[in-house]
């Protein structure tokens, strides 16, 4: 192949748009939730990208700074919106993979480039010169891939929920795209400012994981904080509920003598589910073995008891011990929520019904939360339940999140709707 067609093959293959995003994927690859048919997703929203926002082939009239400067972010914005395309995540998420991507595809750029900074360098023919700057481009991307992809990989994904990290992170990588752009514009590459770029988005790299994993640690620490205050909570309730139902019980033998004098009949009836409505009150504590999951059962059981819904629960709570809180809140809270708001929806009383089960067998865990609800839930293409304008929430607020942390801990989820019915089944290896 002639050495001037072999170079312009190169740069239009590999070029910023194609470094970019494939720095990005080295990151969401591994880590994040692929949606719903992900290779024809990627056959036409790859391509798509490459050939109508090719760094190589978009001439630009007038070469200066913030030209230059505006068509990377136009480039980074597109490739951030392949990400979310392809994986099912938020746009937060697409945005701090994307810039952490950008960090990487700085440092790849310095070395492609290697013989602008560095002309001492020794002069290889065309296709030696291609494959070994490949093969180092290679080798930074295994190192990425090696070091924060497993360091922070689906079991400690960062916390991208903070806005203000996120923003803080996005400017700073928009400033050193103009300085770094303002550098190769008047031609001031040199072997000190090659370094230094490097060092700068190594530095970008760590700050940007390092930061977000310090939201995620004071995130889990606040819903530590919360389970303990429940637990508190639940011990104090326990205290009180043994003087309140030593009175009761004083009570009783009073109203239980009235109800032997009183005929049978609608008055006698009320009487008694009050009574047991009454009693009910102080059972609703929970004991599954593990106290963060006492504390969520018992005020998730205390929730139900107050909207008059039929609340059982069979748990072993030593088999979810593995998720740790901020999961395990997440996955039991959010499965919950979603039962109980769908089954005060019933209109008969007698009707509303929420069962939590958790059990573990041949080095699984399961678990399976049942409610009973109004209609039949329909699920969309997605396999989550399909909303609608008059009811956005409907049962489908959370599961996404609980599929999520399903998939990350090497699970998966099962929803099963029914006539009056849903089921949700997480199932997850233990150990």
């Amino acid at each position: 192949m002639d050495a001037a067609l072999l170079h312009e093959v190169w740069a239009t293959l590999v070029c910023f748009t194609t470094v970019l995003l494939a720095s990005e994927l080295t990151f969401c690859l591994p880590n994040l939730p692929r949606r719903p048919r992900f290779l024809a997703r990627a056959a036409v929203a790859i391509p798509v990208y490459v050939a109508l926002f090719n760094s190589h082939l978009l001439v630009m009239p007038v070469v200066g700074t913030w030209l230059v400067s505006l068509r990377a972010t136009l480039i980074f914005a597109a490739s951030v919106a392949v990400l979310w395309a392809l994986f099912d995540v938020p746009l937060q998420t697409a945005l701090f993979y994307g810039a952490a991507g950008y960090s990487v595809e700085g440092i790849l750029f310095v070395i492609r480039n290697a013989r602008s900074y560095f002309p001492g360098l020794p002069q290889l023919d065309v296709v030696s010169g291609k494959i070994a700057c490949g093969c180092c481009c290679a080798l930074v991307l295994l190192a990425v891939l090696l070091v924060l992809s497993a360091r922070y990989g689906k079991d400690h994904q960062p916390d991208v929920n903070n806005a203000f990290l996120l923003v803080f992170v996005l400017i700073t990588h928009l400033v050193v795209n103009v300085l770094s752009t303002w550098v190769r514009v008047d031609g001031l590459q040199t072997g000190p400012y090659a370094v230094c770029s490097v060092m700068c988005y190594v530095l970008l790299l760590m700050v940007q994981f390092g930061a977000f994993q310090i939201s995620s640690m004071e995130r889990e620490r606040d819903l530590e904080r919360r389970l303990f205050r429940l637990r508190e909570r639940q011990q104090r309730e326990g205290q009180e509920s043994v003087e309140v139902v030593n009175v009761k019980f004083h009570d009783l033998k009073h109203q239980i003598a009235a109800l032997r004098q009183m005929e049978g009949g609608e008055l006698r009836e009320r009487c008694l589910s009050e009574l047991e409505h009454s009693i009910e009150a102080y059972d609703a504590s929970v004991h599954s073995g593990d106290p963060a999951v006492d504390a969520i059962l018992t005020e998730k059981s205390t929730r139900c008891w107050s909207r008059g819904i039929d609340f059982s629960c069979m748990v072993d709570g030593g088999c979810l011990v593995g998720l740790g809180v901020v999961d395990l809140y997440t996955l039991l809270g959010n499965a919950l929520d979603n039962a109980i708001e769908a089954a005060e929806k019933v209109p008969s009383w007698e009707a509303r019904v929420v069962s939590v089960r958790a059990w573990s067998r041949g080095g699984l865990a399961f678990l399976c939360v049942e409610n009973s609800c109004v209609g039949r839930v329909a699920l969309g293409e997605d396999g989550l339940p399909a909303t609608s304008k008059e009811d956005p929430d409907y049962h489908g607020f959370g599961l996404r999140s609980i599929r999520d942390i399903a998939r990350r801990h090497g699970g998966n989820l099962t929803l099963e709707p029914a006539d009056g019915r849903f089921s949700l089944t997480v199932l997850l290896p233990m150990g």
